[in-house]
């Protein structure tokens, strides 16, 4: 279960999507991605996929309110974290990981022409 004070990070790119401000939600994408590499250093792989399963929903959101730069930095925030457990843990990143990134990939791009509806 993530702390609350990365709840209120979560809560933070939430509340920027709603409003449509990338920045906030990218600030926030890289505090989670920070705080996701720090647990997988200190080899708290649960902890790492909780902030996964964050990052999803952000992404999710992002996708969902056509803010199709933040999904993208979605992507590529997950791609850091899972690069990082490839390289430095020496393990395959955690199953849900996997599953993570697939559904947003399918969330977000392959619908067609989803964001030019």
């Amino acid at each position: 279960m993530l702390s609350k004070e990365e709840k209120k990070i979560v809560d933070l790119g939430l509340t920027s999507i709603d409003e449509k401000f990338d920045e906030g939600v990218n600030q926030t994408l890289d505090i989670l991605t920070k705080i996701g590499i720090d647990y997988l250093s200190e080899k708290k792989e649960l902890k790492a996929g909780e902030v996964v399963v964050s990052i999803k929903e952000i992404g999710k959101a992002a996708a969902l309110k056509r803010m199709e730069n933040v999904a993208v930095n979605v992507i590529r925030t997950l791609e850091k974290i899972l690069q990082y457990s490839i390289e430095f843990t020496f393990r395959p990143p955690p199953l849900n990981f996997s599953l993570n990134l697939v559904d947003l990939v399918i969330l977000a791009f392959l619908d067609g022409d989803y964001f030019y509806k």
